[in-house]
């Protein structure tokens, strides 16, 4: 692994258009539409196959090498639509939601097709239910992330493309004002245990797989007046 001192910064122009509607009480509706063009993006990518290695090891003869390396994209192009809703109401329950859509393009030096844009999803929905009041708030949330590529193991080959898999995970968190001083808090991270997948090119070559597990915490705090 190596750094790139080349590095161009990234340039981005960005068309933004979006309404909101607040039908009153805590509640909001918005929708937006974006598009933006991006120069001198920048994705990881193993370049051993178009640069120089004599640096690192001189006249050594070099069957295979591995460098990875972050380098710029020539450019990429990105349309899309986002939705967002939140209302409360007087019994204490209240719904959100927002979801993101972007299809992208994104074009390469020393690559001749073009991919998705690197860390790009191309939907991102966001979801949670729950009641509160002055003394209690209980909150489940959901969070789903669609495929996103992450980067390239071969630049000038597709099937070694990285790709993060899709991801949907559940986390439940609670208050409990016991006093004005005093409060209990508990969350539960990730409760149905989702991995951590990335694939190369299609879902069944492995290229890291990793199980965190759930995490649970419980807190107390005091704030004195």
């Amino acid at each position: 692994e190596i750094g790139n001192p080349l590095l161009e910064p990234v340039e981005a122009t960005n068309l933004d258009f979006g309404v909101e509607w607040y039908p009153g009480g805590v509640s909001v509706v918005s929708a937006g539409i974006f598009y933006k063009e991006l120069k001198n993006f920048v994705v990881i990518a193993d370049v051993a196959d178009v640069i120089d290695l004599t640096p690192w090891v001189g006249n050594t003869p070099v069957d295979d090498a591995e460098v990875i390396q972050p380098i710029n994209g020539d450019k990429a192009e990105l349309l899309g639509f986002e939705a967002a809703i939140v209302q409360q109401f007087d019994s204490g329950l209240f719904v959100s939601g927002n979801a993101t859509y972007v299809d992208s393009e994104a074009s390469y030096p020393d690559r001749d097709t073009k991919t998705v844009l690197p860390r790009t999803p191309e939907l991102v929905v966001n979801g949670a239910i729950g009641w509160e009041n002055n003394t209690l708030s209980l909150r489940l949330a959901a969070t789903y992330r669609d495929d996103a590529l992450q980067g390239f193991e071969e630049l000038d080959d597709p099937d070694f493309d990285v790709y993060q898999d899709e991801h949907l995970q559940f986390d439940l968190s609670a208050k409990w004002n016991i006093t004005d001083e005093l409060q209990l808090s508990f969350a539960a991270i990730n409760l149905t245990d989702e991995p951590y997948y990335n694939y190369f090119g299609s879902r069944q070559y492995n290229a890291q797989y990793e199980e965190y597990g759930r995490t649970f915490s419980l807190g107390l705090r005091y704030t004195p007046y």
